[in-house]
């Protein structure tokens, strides 16, 4: 099959979340998320940002996610994508690292197959 040069500029993937609880024990969570995806010259140009001191990775996150889902609240109801879900999910450690591994791998054009094999090697980050 012959590739299209006509590129999706949002693009939904799946965010793992590893979140260390009691004693050392980890739990693995799964959310999706879309992101926008950038072109080249836009990826390079947020990487100088930030490089820069421009911005950070988190603003990068609140302005290029379009959506997060697979999200509950404490009594396991879904919790709808806004400002607010958003703000907290960058700003709680686990959600910021899966956030964060899921975009730079869609934009830095790293395979998902190869992201998650790495995440199960032992210490892998998915880098």
């Amino acid at each position: 099959m012959a590739f299209k040069l006509a590129p999706k500029t949002e693009i939904t993937m799946s965010v793992d979340i590893v979140e260390t609880q009691e004693n050392g024990k980890v739990e693995n969570y799964k959310c999706k998320a879309t992101f926008k995806r950038l072109s080249t010259q836009e990826w390079q140009r947020l990487c100088d940002r930030i490089l820069d001191k421009d911005t950070t990775w988190q603003d990068a996150l609140s302005e290029y996610t379009l959506n997060i889902t697979d999200i509950t609240d404490e009594n396991d109801e879904p919790v709808p994508f806004d400002d607010d879900l958003l703000d907290r999910a960058i700003e709680y450690p686990p959600m910021f690292a899966g956030l964060l591994e899921a975009f730079t791998s869609l934009n830095a054009g790293r395979k998902e197959e190869e992201r998650r094999k790495n995440l199960k090697k032992p210490g892998g980050t998915g880098r």
